[in-house]
Protein backbone atom coordinates (compact mmCIF):
# COMPACT_ATOMS: atom_id res chain seq x y z
CA UNK A 1 0.00 0.00 0.00
CA UNK A 2 1.41 3.35 -0.92
CA UNK A 3 2.16 5.96 1.79
CA UNK A 4 0.50 9.45 1.84
CA UNK A 5 3.24 11.56 3.42
CA UNK A 6 1.42 14.79 2.66
CA UNK A 7 -1.80 13.91 3.97
CA UNK A 8 -3.97 16.80 5.31
CA UNK A 9 -3.08 17.61 8.90
CA UNK A 10 -5.72 16.84 11.55
CA UNK A 11 -8.43 19.45 12.16
CA UNK A 12 -8.85 21.20 15.49
CA UNK A 13 -8.96 18.55 18.26
CA UNK A 14 -9.76 15.70 15.84
CA UNK A 15 -8.81 13.90 12.70
CA UNK A 16 -10.01 14.16 9.20
CA UNK A 17 -11.65 17.53 9.92
CA UNK A 18 -14.03 16.16 12.64
CA UNK A 19 -14.48 18.27 15.84
CA UNK A 20 -12.64 16.74 18.80
CA UNK A 21 -14.65 15.35 21.76
CA UNK A 22 -14.24 17.10 25.09
CA UNK A 23 -11.14 16.32 27.05
CA UNK A 24 -11.43 15.13 30.65
CA UNK A 25 -9.53 18.19 31.81
CA UNK A 26 -11.87 20.59 30.04
CA UNK A 27 -14.93 18.67 31.23
CA UNK A 28 -13.80 18.76 34.84
CA UNK A 29 -13.01 22.47 34.51
CA UNK A 30 -16.54 23.10 33.25
CA UNK A 31 -18.39 20.67 35.52
CA UNK A 32 -16.97 21.64 38.91
CA UNK A 33 -18.25 25.26 39.01
CA UNK A 34 -21.54 24.11 37.56
CA UNK A 35 -21.87 21.49 40.31
CA UNK A 36 -21.02 24.03 42.97
CA UNK A 37 -23.62 26.41 41.55
CA UNK A 38 -26.21 23.63 41.42
CA UNK A 39 -25.50 22.73 45.04
CA UNK A 40 -25.82 26.34 46.19
CA UNK A 41 -28.99 26.92 44.17
CA UNK A 42 -30.57 23.74 45.51
CA UNK A 43 -29.77 24.77 49.07
CA UNK A 44 -31.07 28.28 48.44
CA UNK A 45 -34.29 26.96 46.97
CA UNK A 46 -34.70 24.65 49.97
CA UNK A 47 -34.14 27.52 52.37
CA UNK A 48 -36.39 30.07 50.70
CA UNK A 49 -38.82 28.43 48.31
CA UNK A 50 -39.43 24.73 48.44
CA UNK A 51 -38.61 23.18 51.81
CA UNK A 52 -37.72 24.90 55.06
CA UNK A 53 -39.52 28.22 54.91
CA UNK A 54 -42.18 27.48 52.33
CA UNK A 55 -45.67 28.43 53.54
CA UNK A 56 -44.46 29.17 57.07
CA UNK A 57 -47.23 31.69 57.48
CA UNK A 58 -49.82 29.01 56.73
CA UNK A 59 -48.03 26.32 58.74
CA UNK A 60 -48.01 28.63 61.76
CA UNK A 61 -51.57 29.85 61.29
CA UNK A 62 -52.48 28.53 64.75
CA UNK A 63 -50.47 31.38 66.27
CA UNK A 64 -51.66 34.95 66.66
CA UNK A 65 -50.09 37.26 64.03
CA UNK A 66 -47.64 38.91 66.43
CA UNK A 67 -46.54 35.54 67.83
CA UNK A 68 -46.35 34.03 64.34
CA UNK A 69 -44.00 36.81 63.20
CA UNK A 70 -41.56 35.96 66.00
CA UNK A 71 -41.55 32.27 65.15
CA UNK A 72 -41.11 32.88 61.42
CA UNK A 73 -38.15 35.18 62.05
CA UNK A 74 -36.49 32.71 64.40
CA UNK A 75 -37.14 29.68 62.17
CA UNK A 76 -35.46 31.53 59.29
CA UNK A 77 -32.45 32.11 61.53
CA UNK A 78 -32.42 28.43 62.36
CA UNK A 79 -32.51 27.57 58.66
CA UNK A 80 -29.41 29.68 58.03
CA UNK A 81 -27.65 27.96 60.91
CA UNK A 82 -28.69 24.51 59.71
CA UNK A 83 -26.90 25.08 56.41
CA UNK A 84 -23.58 24.67 58.20
CA UNK A 85 -24.48 21.00 58.63
CA UNK A 86 -24.06 20.61 54.86
CA UNK A 87 -20.38 21.62 54.83
CA UNK A 88 -19.11 18.00 55.16
CA UNK A 89 -20.69 17.22 51.78
CA UNK A 90 -17.87 19.13 50.05
CA UNK A 91 -15.69 16.07 50.60
CA UNK A 92 -17.76 14.38 47.90
CA UNK A 93 -17.30 17.18 45.37
CA UNK A 94 -14.32 15.78 43.39
CA UNK A 95 -15.80 12.30 43.22
CA UNK A 96 -19.11 13.71 42.06
CA UNK A 97 -17.38 15.67 39.29
CA UNK A 98 -15.87 12.39 38.13
CA UNK A 99 -19.34 10.78 38.32
CA UNK A 100 -20.78 13.59 36.19
CA UNK A 101 -17.97 13.05 33.70
CA UNK A 102 -18.88 9.38 33.60
CA UNK A 103 -22.52 10.28 32.99
CA UNK A 104 -21.42 12.45 30.04
CA UNK A 105 -19.28 9.72 28.53
CA UNK A 106 -22.18 7.27 28.67
CA UNK A 107 -24.12 9.45 26.25
CA UNK A 108 -21.02 10.44 24.23
CA UNK A 109 -21.05 13.91 25.74
CA UNK A 110 -24.45 14.48 24.09
CA UNK A 111 -22.46 15.31 20.94
CA UNK A 112 -20.70 18.23 22.58
CA UNK A 113 -17.30 19.15 21.19
CA UNK A 114 -14.29 20.20 23.14
CA UNK A 115 -14.58 23.67 21.67
CA UNK A 116 -18.17 23.93 22.88
CA UNK A 117 -17.19 22.82 26.38
CA UNK A 118 -14.41 25.37 26.49
CA UNK A 119 -16.69 28.12 25.14
CA UNK A 120 -19.45 27.20 27.63
CA UNK A 121 -22.34 29.02 26.02
CA UNK A 122 -25.80 28.79 27.70
CA UNK A 123 -26.88 25.83 25.56
CA UNK A 124 -23.71 23.89 26.40
CA UNK A 125 -24.06 24.72 30.09
CA UNK A 126 -27.64 23.42 30.07
CA UNK A 127 -26.42 20.12 28.58
CA UNK A 128 -23.57 19.87 31.07
CA UNK A 129 -26.05 20.55 33.92
CA UNK A 130 -27.99 17.43 32.98
CA UNK A 131 -24.94 15.29 33.82
CA UNK A 132 -24.79 16.64 37.40
CA UNK A 133 -28.07 15.49 39.01
CA UNK A 134 -27.31 11.76 39.20
CA UNK A 135 -24.15 12.24 41.28
CA UNK A 136 -23.32 11.09 44.83
CA UNK A 137 -23.17 14.61 46.22
CA UNK A 138 -26.62 15.53 44.89
CA UNK A 139 -28.11 12.32 46.25
CA UNK A 140 -26.49 12.99 49.63
CA UNK A 141 -27.74 16.58 49.52
CA UNK A 142 -31.33 15.41 48.95
CA UNK A 143 -31.09 13.14 51.99
CA UNK A 144 -29.47 15.84 54.11
CA UNK A 145 -32.05 18.45 53.15
CA UNK A 146 -34.86 16.09 54.02
CA UNK A 147 -33.32 15.67 57.46
CA UNK A 148 -33.03 19.43 57.87
CA UNK A 149 -36.63 19.84 56.72
CA UNK A 150 -37.68 17.44 59.45
CA UNK A 151 -35.82 19.60 61.97
CA UNK A 152 -37.63 22.69 60.74
CA UNK A 153 -40.94 20.85 60.92
CA UNK A 154 -40.12 20.00 64.52
CA UNK A 155 -39.82 23.74 65.26
CA UNK A 156 -43.20 24.35 63.63
CA UNK A 157 -44.72 21.56 65.70
CA UNK A 158 -43.02 22.85 68.83
CA UNK A 159 -44.59 26.27 68.38
CA UNK A 160 -47.99 24.91 69.42
CA UNK A 161 -46.88 23.42 72.73
CA UNK A 162 -44.48 26.24 73.61
CA UNK A 163 -46.98 29.01 72.92
CA UNK A 164 -49.78 27.19 74.74
CA UNK A 165 -47.47 26.71 77.72
CA UNK A 166 -46.29 30.33 77.57
CA UNK A 167 -49.86 31.63 77.43
CA UNK A 168 -50.57 29.67 80.60
CA UNK A 169 -47.54 31.11 82.39
CA UNK A 170 -48.52 34.61 81.29
CA UNK A 171 -52.07 34.09 82.50
CA UNK A 172 -50.74 32.99 85.90
CA UNK A 173 -48.46 36.03 86.04
CA UNK A 174 -51.34 38.36 85.10
CA UNK A 175 -53.46 36.80 87.85
CA UNK A 176 -50.72 37.28 90.44
CA UNK A 177 -50.22 40.91 89.40
CA UNK A 178 -53.98 41.49 89.44
CA UNK A 179 -54.46 40.00 92.89
CA UNK A 180 -51.54 42.02 94.23
CA UNK A 181 -52.94 45.21 92.71
CA UNK A 182 -56.37 44.56 94.28
CA UNK A 183 -54.76 43.89 97.67
CA UNK A 184 -52.73 47.11 97.44
CA UNK A 185 -55.93 49.08 96.81
CA UNK A 186 -57.56 47.40 99.82
CA UNK A 187 -54.51 48.15 101.96
CA UNK A 188 -54.54 51.80 100.89
CA UNK A 189 -58.21 52.01 101.86
CA UNK A 190 -57.43 50.44 105.25
CA UNK A 191 -54.55 52.85 105.84
CA UNK A 192 -56.89 55.73 104.98
CA UNK A 193 -59.41 54.43 107.55
CA UNK A 194 -56.67 54.15 110.18
CA UNK A 195 -55.69 57.76 109.53
CA UNK A 196 -59.30 58.92 109.61
CA UNK A 197 -59.92 57.15 112.94
CA UNK A 198 -56.59 58.43 114.34
CA UNK A 199 -55.57 54.91 115.33
CA UNK A 200 -52.00 55.05 113.99
CA UNK A 201 -50.31 55.65 117.39
CA UNK A 202 -51.99 52.55 118.83
CA UNK A 203 -51.21 50.25 115.90
CA UNK A 204 -47.50 50.86 115.40
CA UNK A 205 -46.66 47.17 115.88
CA UNK A 206 -48.72 46.40 112.75
CA UNK A 207 -48.17 49.61 110.82
CA UNK A 208 -44.42 49.06 110.44
CA UNK A 209 -44.70 45.76 108.54
CA UNK A 210 -47.71 46.96 106.56
CA UNK A 211 -45.85 50.06 105.36
CA UNK A 212 -42.75 48.03 104.55
CA UNK A 213 -44.58 45.41 102.50
CA UNK A 214 -46.79 48.03 100.84
CA UNK A 215 -43.64 49.68 99.48
CA UNK A 216 -42.29 46.30 98.35
CA UNK A 217 -45.55 45.63 96.49
CA UNK A 218 -45.28 49.01 94.76
CA UNK A 219 -41.83 48.07 93.48
CA UNK A 220 -43.18 44.86 91.95
CA UNK A 221 -46.16 46.61 90.36
CA UNK A 222 -43.88 49.31 88.94
CA UNK A 223 -42.62 46.78 86.36
CA UNK A 224 -45.15 46.82 83.50
CA UNK A 225 -46.21 43.40 82.31
CA UNK A 226 -45.52 44.50 78.73
CA UNK A 227 -41.83 44.77 79.60
CA UNK A 228 -41.97 41.32 81.19
CA UNK A 229 -43.43 39.92 77.96
CA UNK A 230 -40.71 41.66 75.95
CA UNK A 231 -38.04 40.11 78.16
CA UNK A 232 -39.72 36.74 77.76
CA UNK A 233 -39.64 37.11 73.96
CA UNK A 234 -35.97 38.04 74.13
CA UNK A 235 -35.33 34.88 76.12
CA UNK A 236 -37.39 32.90 73.60
CA UNK A 237 -35.25 34.17 70.74
CA UNK A 238 -32.01 33.58 72.64
CA UNK A 239 -32.82 29.96 73.47
CA UNK A 240 -34.85 29.23 70.34
CA UNK A 241 -32.52 26.57 68.94
CA UNK A 242 -32.17 24.76 72.27
CA UNK A 243 -34.28 21.78 73.28
CA UNK A 244 -37.91 22.43 74.09
CA UNK A 245 -37.28 21.73 77.78
CA UNK A 246 -34.37 24.20 77.89
CA UNK A 247 -36.39 26.77 75.95
CA UNK A 248 -39.27 26.55 78.41
CA UNK A 249 -36.89 26.72 81.36
CA UNK A 250 -35.22 29.86 79.99
CA UNK A 251 -38.45 31.67 79.11
CA UNK A 252 -40.22 30.42 82.23
CA UNK A 253 -37.48 31.87 84.40
CA UNK A 254 -38.38 35.34 83.12
CA UNK A 255 -42.16 35.09 83.46
CA UNK A 256 -42.18 33.01 86.62
CA UNK A 257 -39.71 35.29 88.37
CA UNK A 258 -42.05 38.25 88.06
CA UNK A 259 -45.12 36.18 88.89
CA UNK A 260 -43.37 34.74 91.93
CA UNK A 261 -42.31 38.20 93.05
CA UNK A 262 -45.93 39.34 92.87
CA UNK A 263 -47.06 36.24 94.75
CA UNK A 264 -44.44 36.75 97.47
CA UNK A 265 -45.31 40.44 97.78
CA UNK A 266 -49.00 39.62 98.11
CA UNK A 267 -48.32 36.90 100.70
CA UNK A 268 -46.19 39.24 102.80
CA UNK A 269 -48.60 42.15 102.53
CA UNK A 270 -51.64 39.99 103.28
CA UNK A 271 -49.88 38.44 106.27
CA UNK A 272 -49.15 41.88 107.69
CA UNK A 273 -52.66 43.32 107.34
CA UNK A 274 -55.28 40.59 107.13
CA UNK A 275 -56.34 41.06 110.78
CA UNK A 276 -56.85 44.80 110.25
CA UNK A 277 -60.45 44.44 109.14
CA UNK A 278 -62.90 47.33 109.02
CA UNK A 279 -64.83 45.73 111.89
CA UNK A 280 -61.71 45.54 114.04
CA UNK A 281 -60.85 49.16 113.32
CA UNK A 282 -64.36 50.25 114.22
CA UNK A 283 -64.11 48.32 117.51
CA UNK A 284 -60.86 50.13 118.27
CA UNK A 285 -62.11 53.54 117.10
CA UNK A 286 -63.08 54.73 120.64
CA UNK A 287 -59.37 54.75 121.57
CA UNK A 288 -58.84 58.05 119.77
CA UNK A 289 -61.34 59.93 121.96
CA UNK A 290 -60.56 58.37 125.35
CA UNK A 291 -58.94 60.20 128.24
CA UNK A 292 -55.21 60.85 127.86
CA UNK A 293 -54.41 58.52 130.76
CA UNK A 294 -56.20 55.63 129.05
CA UNK A 295 -54.55 56.34 125.71
CA UNK A 296 -51.15 56.38 127.40
CA UNK A 297 -51.96 53.10 129.12
CA UNK A 298 -52.85 51.58 125.74
CA UNK A 299 -49.64 52.67 124.01
CA UNK A 300 -47.59 51.45 126.99
CA UNK A 301 -49.23 48.02 126.82
CA UNK A 302 -48.66 47.91 123.05
CA UNK A 303 -44.98 48.65 123.67
CA UNK A 304 -44.68 45.93 126.32
CA UNK A 305 -46.70 43.20 124.59
CA UNK A 306 -46.73 44.04 120.88
CA UNK A 307 -49.12 42.13 118.62
CA UNK A 308 -50.60 39.92 121.41
CA UNK A 309 -51.90 43.08 123.08
CA UNK A 310 -53.62 44.29 119.93
CA UNK A 311 -55.14 40.86 119.30
CA UNK A 312 -56.59 40.78 122.80
CA UNK A 313 -57.75 44.39 122.69
CA UNK A 314 -59.48 43.87 119.35
CA UNK A 315 -61.52 41.02 120.83
CA UNK A 316 -63.54 43.53 122.87
CA UNK A 317 -66.87 44.35 121.25
CA UNK A 318 -67.99 47.41 123.25
CA UNK A 319 -66.34 50.75 124.12
CA UNK A 320 -67.11 50.28 127.82
CA UNK A 321 -65.15 47.04 127.80
CA UNK A 322 -62.12 48.83 126.36
CA UNK A 323 -62.52 51.55 128.98
CA UNK A 324 -62.63 48.97 131.77
CA UNK A 325 -59.53 47.17 130.54
CA UNK A 326 -57.51 50.37 130.08
CA UNK A 327 -58.61 51.67 133.46
CA UNK A 328 -57.12 48.54 135.00
CA UNK A 329 -53.99 48.98 132.87
CA UNK A 330 -53.56 52.52 134.22
CA UNK A 331 -53.71 51.17 137.78
CA UNK A 332 -50.24 50.17 139.00
CA UNK A 333 -51.77 48.00 141.72
CA UNK A 334 -53.48 45.88 139.08
CA UNK A 335 -50.49 45.85 136.75
CA UNK A 336 -48.20 44.34 139.38
CA UNK A 337 -49.99 40.95 139.59
CA UNK A 338 -50.92 41.24 135.91
CA UNK A 339 -47.29 41.30 134.81
CA UNK A 340 -46.42 38.44 137.10
CA UNK A 341 -49.05 36.31 135.36
CA UNK A 342 -48.34 37.69 131.90
CA UNK A 343 -44.85 39.23 131.68
CA UNK A 344 -44.05 41.58 128.79
CA UNK A 345 -43.39 39.87 125.43
CA UNK A 346 -45.30 36.75 126.49
CA UNK A 347 -47.40 34.77 124.02
CA UNK A 348 -50.88 35.77 122.94
CA UNK A 349 -52.34 32.72 124.67
CA UNK A 350 -50.67 33.60 127.99
CA UNK A 351 -51.61 37.27 127.76
CA UNK A 352 -55.21 36.50 126.82
CA UNK A 353 -55.94 34.80 130.16
CA UNK A 354 -54.77 37.78 132.19
CA UNK A 355 -56.51 40.12 129.74
CA UNK A 356 -59.76 38.17 130.12
CA UNK A 357 -59.70 38.90 133.83
CA UNK A 358 -59.41 42.64 133.17
CA UNK A 359 -62.27 42.45 130.69
CA UNK A 360 -64.66 40.47 132.91
CA UNK A 361 -63.90 41.81 136.42
CA UNK A 362 -64.81 45.45 136.97
CA UNK A 363 -63.51 46.03 140.50
CA UNK A 364 -59.77 46.47 140.67
CA UNK A 365 -59.37 44.58 143.94
CA UNK A 366 -61.42 41.68 142.64
CA UNK A 367 -59.31 41.78 139.47
CA UNK A 368 -56.14 41.44 141.54
CA UNK A 369 -57.60 38.42 143.34
CA UNK A 370 -58.77 36.88 140.05
CA UNK A 371 -55.33 37.32 138.49
CA UNK A 372 -53.93 35.07 141.20
CA UNK A 373 -56.64 32.44 140.73
CA UNK A 374 -56.36 29.30 138.64
CA UNK A 375 -58.97 27.88 136.26
CA UNK A 376 -59.04 24.85 134.01
CA UNK A 377 -58.76 24.88 130.23
CA UNK A 378 -61.46 22.82 128.56
CA UNK A 379 -60.20 20.15 126.13
CA UNK A 380 -60.46 21.23 122.49
CA UNK A 381 -61.06 19.12 119.36
CA UNK A 382 -58.11 17.88 117.34
CA UNK A 383 -56.78 20.31 114.77
CA UNK A 384 -57.89 23.34 116.79
CA UNK A 385 -55.30 25.87 117.96
CA UNK A 386 -56.58 28.35 120.57
CA UNK A 387 -55.38 31.89 119.94
CA UNK A 388 -56.94 33.57 122.99
CA UNK A 389 -58.87 32.30 126.02
CA UNK A 390 -61.98 33.62 127.80
CA UNK A 391 -62.93 32.77 131.36
CA UNK A 392 -66.47 31.41 131.57
CA UNK A 393 -67.38 30.30 135.08
CA UNK A 394 -64.41 28.37 136.42
CA UNK A 395 -63.04 27.34 133.04
CA UNK A 396 -61.01 28.70 130.18
CA UNK A 397 -62.75 28.49 126.78
CA UNK A 398 -61.07 29.50 123.47
CA UNK A 399 -62.09 33.06 122.65
CA UNK A 400 -60.51 32.89 119.18
CA UNK A 401 -58.96 29.91 117.42
CA UNK A 402 -57.68 28.56 114.13
CA UNK A 403 -58.79 25.36 112.43
CA UNK A 404 -58.81 24.05 108.88
CA UNK A 405 -56.54 26.83 107.62
CA UNK A 406 -58.82 29.63 108.88
CA UNK A 407 -58.81 31.85 111.94
CA UNK A 408 -61.86 33.24 113.67
CA UNK A 409 -62.31 36.96 113.95
CA UNK A 410 -61.01 37.99 117.36
CA UNK A 411 -64.49 38.98 118.60
CA UNK A 412 -66.78 36.61 116.72
CA UNK A 413 -67.29 34.25 119.69
CA UNK A 414 -68.57 37.00 121.97
CA UNK A 415 -71.99 35.30 122.21
CA UNK A 416 -70.71 32.17 123.97
CA UNK A 417 -71.61 33.25 127.51
CA UNK A 418 -75.12 34.21 126.40
CA UNK A 419 -75.66 30.93 124.56
CA UNK A 420 -74.37 28.68 127.36
CA UNK A 421 -76.84 29.98 129.94
CA UNK A 422 -76.43 29.81 133.72
CA UNK A 423 -76.00 26.05 134.07
CA UNK A 424 -72.28 25.55 133.50
CA UNK A 425 -69.97 22.57 133.78
CA UNK A 426 -66.76 21.50 132.09
CA UNK A 427 -68.68 18.81 130.22
CA UNK A 428 -71.24 21.26 128.89
CA UNK A 429 -68.59 23.79 127.88
CA UNK A 430 -66.56 21.08 126.14
CA UNK A 431 -69.57 19.74 124.23
CA UNK A 432 -70.70 23.25 123.25
CA UNK A 433 -67.26 24.26 121.95
CA UNK A 434 -66.81 20.96 120.08
CA UNK A 435 -70.15 21.52 118.32
CA UNK A 436 -69.17 25.12 117.53
CA UNK A 437 -65.98 23.86 115.86
CA UNK A 438 -67.93 21.18 113.96
CA UNK A 439 -70.32 23.86 112.64
CA UNK A 440 -67.36 25.99 111.52
CA UNK A 441 -65.86 23.04 109.65
CA UNK A 442 -69.13 22.36 107.86
CA UNK A 443 -69.24 26.04 106.86
CA UNK A 444 -65.65 25.84 105.60
CA UNK A 445 -66.63 22.94 103.35
CA UNK A 446 -69.64 24.87 102.05
CA UNK A 447 -67.47 27.89 101.36
CA UNK A 448 -64.94 25.81 99.40
CA UNK A 449 -67.72 24.07 97.46
CA UNK A 450 -69.25 27.45 96.60
CA UNK A 451 -66.01 28.48 94.90
CA UNK A 452 -64.38 30.41 97.76
CA UNK A 453 -66.50 33.58 97.45
CA UNK A 454 -65.64 36.88 99.15
CA UNK A 455 -68.45 36.27 101.65
CA UNK A 456 -70.70 33.32 102.39
CA UNK A 457 -73.47 33.01 104.97
CA UNK A 458 -74.09 29.45 106.12
CA UNK A 459 -77.31 29.37 108.17
CA UNK A 460 -79.15 26.32 109.47
CA UNK A 461 -76.12 24.18 110.32
CA UNK A 462 -77.26 21.54 112.82
CA UNK A 463 -74.41 19.25 113.82
CA UNK A 464 -76.06 18.36 117.16
CA UNK A 465 -77.87 20.39 119.79
CA UNK A 466 -77.85 23.89 118.34
CA UNK A 467 -78.69 25.46 115.00
CA UNK A 468 -75.72 27.52 113.88
CA UNK A 469 -75.16 30.43 111.56
CA UNK A 470 -71.59 30.83 110.34
CA UNK A 471 -70.31 33.61 108.08
CA UNK A 472 -67.00 33.25 106.26
CA UNK A 473 -65.50 36.36 104.76
CA UNK A 474 -62.32 37.26 102.93
CA UNK A 475 -60.10 39.67 104.82
CA UNK A 476 -57.61 41.18 102.39
CA UNK A 477 -57.79 38.02 100.33
CA UNK A 478 -57.53 35.58 103.24
CA UNK A 479 -60.58 33.62 104.44
CA UNK A 480 -61.72 34.25 108.02
CA UNK A 481 -64.53 32.85 110.17
CA UNK A 482 -66.22 36.18 110.61
CA UNK A 483 -69.39 35.35 112.58
CA UNK A 484 -70.58 32.43 114.75
CA UNK A 485 -73.87 32.08 116.64
CA UNK A 486 -76.39 29.43 117.64
CA UNK A 487 -79.29 31.88 117.97
CA UNK A 488 -77.99 33.85 120.97
CA UNK A 489 -80.32 33.68 124.00
CA UNK A 490 -82.65 31.40 122.04
CA UNK A 491 -79.87 28.85 121.58
CA UNK A 492 -80.84 25.28 122.39
CA UNK A 493 -77.71 25.17 124.52
CA UNK A 494 -79.19 27.60 127.10
CA UNK A 495 -81.55 24.94 128.41
CA UNK A 496 -79.06 22.13 128.23
CA UNK A 497 -78.29 20.63 131.66
CA UNK A 498 -74.83 20.53 133.08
Amino acid sequence: MSQQPFAEPPGPGGTGGKPAPPTDEHMRTALEPLLRALLNETIKDWATKTGATKSLDARLAHLAPERRAIWITEIKKVVLALRTKLVPLTAQLAGSVDAALGNAKQVKYANLTDDQVVAADPTTLSILDSFLHATPIMAALDIALQGLSDEVTAYVTRSQSVETWLAGRKQWCVQEYGELDILVQEVDATLHTIDALQLGPFLTVWMGPVTKFRKAAAVVLATPLDSVWQNADTALCTAFSQSEATLKQTVGAVVDTHGSEANAARTQLCGSIFRLTDDMLQRLAPLATMAPSLRSACTAMATDYGEPWLLCLSSLAAPEEITQVLTHCANKLVMKPFKLVAPPHCTTVQLSKAFSVLATVADWEDACIALNSAWTEIPVPGGVTPMTWLRIGSWWVPWAFSAGGMETDMACLKHMTQELGPNLSETKLTRYFAELVAACRIAQDQWAFAGRPAKLECPGITPGVGTWKIIIKLSHGKPQIYHVDSQYKKSAWVSQPK
